[in-house]
């Protein structure tokens, strides 16, 4: 973490006095952002991608406003982060639909989404999206977007789909060489289990089982990049 940390402050320096940003030096800040977000540090991350000029960024505008998207979603900030992922969706009109950037700012979407009680809204969103993923090869995004059903599923009370669906995130993770989804998809089956077990054990229906528990294993870490 001290490492990024210092690596952010250097960028963050060089982007505050260089009057014009060069492609690799925003290419690093953007970079540095998302393994700020993934070591959950969304503060910093935010400030760094402030200083960059957005106005101007041509094709890498889209890539800025998912590093923003996901750094909102991390900090709680879930209508902004609806805002923000929706916006870079509709700037990039003319981009392919399997963009990797698009398809990441469809997953902060509809995770946005899921947080904010817009469950069905949020499923169906991810369930086109996994459709189209699974006729292409494993991908960090299919394993993201498989990770994030699975959540919604839990929040609907289907514990069995949601398992799953984290069991086939971990195997795309895992395909895609995608350590951090491949350790957040075993925390979830790991708690996901754990709900199953109490739900056989107490006859309980399994509607919106252990919510907090929820957050604070595996979804909080969603947010981050999955």
């Amino acid at each position: 973490m001290t490492s990024v940390r210092a690596q952010a402050e250097a960028l963050s320096d060089r982007l505050t006095s260089s009057p014009g940003q060069s492609t690799s030096l925003a290419d690093a800040a953007i970079q540095c952002a998302h393994e700020l977000i993934e070591a959950g540090d969304s503060r910093v991350a935010l400030d760094l991608l402030s200083r960059l000029d957005i106005s101007s960024a041509g094709t890498r505008r889209s890539k800025i406003q998912l590093a923003i998207s996901r750094a909102l979603l991390v900090s709680g900030r879930f209508e902004e982060g609806l805002q923000t992922a929706r916006l870079g969706l509709a700037d990039g009109d003319n981009v392919p639909v399997w963009d990797e950037d698009s398809c990441g700012l469809e997953i902060v979407t509809a995770i946005c989404l899921r947080e904010t009680n817009r469950i069905t809204e949020s499923e169906g969103v991810l369930r086109s999206l996994r459709s189209g993923l699974l006729r292409k090869s494993d991908s960090k995004n299919l394993a993201w977007c498989t990770h994030a059903l699975a959540a919604a599923r839990h929040m609907a009370g289907d514990l069995a789909e949601a398992r799953q669906l984290a069991i086939d995130a971990l195997v795309s993770a895992r395909r895609s060489g995608s350590r951090y989804f491949e350790v957040h998809s075993l925390l979830t089956l790991s708690w996901l289990r754990f709900c199953l077990r109490t739900v056989a054990s107490r006859k309980l229906r399994p509607t919106r089982h252990g919510r907090r528990g929820w957050e604070g294993t595996a979804d909080a870490p969603l947010r981050a990049h999955g």
